[in-house]
């Protein structure tokens, strides 16, 4: 018997002998039509990339619900393997399983959902939560120490007195480097400025993508405005986390103090007291709601500011909202409500300052540059 007789078999059907590649079976057991001679090209050739469709319908954030029934094997991976472990999954055993449906439809149907599910949240590193709970994970002097480790300067005695080599002084600075990397991406700021310490975001990088313009912090720096608290909206009406006492404290100093007693009561922070509808007997002042700009704008319009609203809304874009401070000798106790726009008329920038009281200042930057830019009070 030959050696191609020995890798021919024989198959019930039609009658016949049909030769079949043990080979090629071997390499592609799901096609055991494929043969030698073809199954190089069959290997070679990739999908076509297929256009995914962003059209399902998602619905309400509650009430699909759905019973998986499995072994407990599959139901003990999911839950202890995938979803509690470090890697690109949801934190979620639900997570897990819609992640997997997902990828299925897309890939055999070229659609997915129109917005991404709640469940497919992505995991959240331990300094990114850490930055979310505005939780300090290094002090001012770590801080500064860490950023004078990205200079070769920092090692030049060691290298000098034998202590370490260049090579070693250029793997500590890469190590430095990485660990600046890895708190900015959780978001955290490390400013330059020895004086000032670590915050729990990044307030130039915001300005900046919320203006559009690499020169958008320009003018806070100039006229000396820090931020407390950014993207007030986001930051702190719409999150869900607990605030921490030195953020509800600033809050209460400022114009938006009738906007934060729940607020404050549901973080734990029992001094200011509130209106709680449910017992109403216990008094308490009452919270003005804000879920969005324009209830912001409606609270301020109550506290007697309806022209600065007016002018607000018919003449500027409203690029960013923040809690800011002055950091002017006098001034760094005042709590201000930062808008920040831009001009319809002109393009120009402009930083609003709404203080307690009723106060009110603006900050013009007209070019974007430092030099030219001039604060005048209204």
């Amino acid at each position: 018997m030959t050696s191609s007789k020995q890798d021919t078999k024989k198959f019930a059907g039609g009658g016949g002998i049909t030769p079949f590649d043990v080979e090629a079976v071997r390499k592609h057991p799901d096609k055991p039509e494929i043969t030698t001679d073809d199954a190089t090209d069959v290997v070679s050739e990739s999908p076509p990339e297929r256009e995914i469709v962003f059209d399902i319908p998602i619905g309400l954030n509650e009430g699909g619900k759905t019973l998986v029934t499995c072994e407990k094997g599959i139901k003990a991976f999911v839950k202890d393997e995938l979803a509690k472990k470090e890697n690109h999954l949801p934190k979620s055993e639900t997570g897990v399983w819609i992640h997997y449906l997902t990828e299925g439809i897309k890939r055999d149907y070229g659609r997915t959902w129109e917005k991404l599910p709640k469940s497919l949240k992505p995991k959240e590193t331990t300094l990114q939560k850490a930055s979310k709970d505005k939780k300090r994970v290094i002090t001012k002097a770590e801080k500064n120490a860490l950023l004078a480790q990205l200079d070769m300067n920092y090692y030049q005695r060691d290298i000098q007195v034998g202590n370490l080599t260049l090579e070693e002084a250029f793997e500590k600075i890469k190590q430095a480097f990485d660990r600046k990397q890895e708190l900015e991406n959780a978001g955290y700021y490390l400013s330059p400025n020895k004086t000032e310490g670590v915050k729990p975001f990044n307030w130039e990088k915001l300005v900046e993508e919320s203006v559009g313009s690499m020169d958008a912090s320009e003018v806070y720096k100039f006229n000396k405005i820090d931020l407390i608290l950014p993207n007030l909206i986001d930051n702190f009406y719409q999150n869900p986390r607990k605030q921490k006492r030195g953020i509800i404290k600033d809050i209460m100093a400022s114009a938006l103090f009738a906007t934060a007693y729940e607020k404050a009561w549901q973080s734990g922070i029992k001094d200011y007291g509130y209106y709680d509808k449910d017992k109403p007997g216990a008094g308490g002042p009452e919270t003005f709601e804000v879920n969005d700009l324009d209830d912001l704008l409606k609270y301020f319009v109550e506290q007697g500011l309806e022209n600065e609203v007016a002018d607000v809304k018919k003449n500027y874009n409203i690029n960013s909202v923040h809690l800011a401070k002055n950091n002017r000798p006098g001034f760094k106790k005042d709590r201000l409500v930062c808008f920040d726009l831009t001009k319809k008329k002109d393009g120009s920038r402009e930083l609003h300052l709404w203080g307690k009281g009723g106060s009110t200042t603006k900050l013009r930057d007209d070019t974007g540059l430092k030099k030219n830019a001039g604060a005048y009070n209204i």
